[in-house]
């Protein structure tokens, strides 16, 4: 789902807000935000 997000907001500078879930700490997910600046 986040690839798809990311994918459909080519160019802008998205903001994430988290609730701290276990998925926030996975490291795929968090390479996911690394690689695209958010």
């Amino acid at each position: 789902m986040m690839k798809q997000a990311v994918a459909r907001l080519a160019g802008a500078k998205p903001i994430l807000h988290s609730d701290q879930g276990w998925q926030y700490q996975m490291i795929g997910y968090q390479n996911i935000l690394r690689e695209n600046d958010i």
